[in-house]
């Protein structure tokens, strides 16, 4: 189960981000190389989002939750996460706008990023665009999954 660790209102220019990291007892059955990355998760449904920072931190991981496009912006600017899994109805519209705003940034495989979305029409943009294109929903299994094979082994020191 993750444990609430901060959460910052988006109020007066605070990151509109909440970060969960895995209880301690869960900590000792990982190394360290992997506790210290961090999966930011953008998505604005409550449920979802409890379901991601669920399995997700069960994985050893750090989990960093942003609910919209300017969360996810400005929490770029100070962090690089080991992977981004992005509901891209969350960030609409311009949801492909910020994704080609993160390539340019992040060139190619230096910034893993997994949309989910339920168009198939998006493939040929996401493969444009280097990114993982994964339809909902999602199962557990699925998200252990895509955390475990996407997620960049050096990135998100723990801070």
């Amino acid at each position: 189960m993750a444990r609430r660790l901060k959460a910052c209102g988006s109020a007066e220019g605070a990151l509109a981000t909440t970060i969960y990291q895995p209880d301690t007892a869960l900590r000792s059955r990982y190394s360290s190389y992997v506790w210290r990355r961090t999966v930011l998760v953008v998505h604005d449904e409550d449920a979802t989002i409890a379901l991601f920072v669920d399995v997700i931190c069960n994985e050893g991981y750090c989990v960093d939750v942003a609910r919209d496009r300017q969360a996810t912006m400005e929490y770029l600017t100070t962090r690089t996460p080991g992977l981004v899994l992005v509901d891209l109805a969350t960030l609409r519209p311009g949801g492909f706008q910020i994704v080609e705003e993160l390539r340019r940034r992040f060139p190619g495989r230096e910034l893993p990023i997994v949309l989910i979305a339920a168009d198939d029409r998006l493939a040929v943009e996401a493969a444009r665009l280097d990114v993982h294109l994964v339809h909902p929903p999602l199962a557990p299994s699925d998200i252990r999954r895509l955390t475990n094979k996407w997620s960049r082994a050096d990135a998100g020191e723990w801070q």
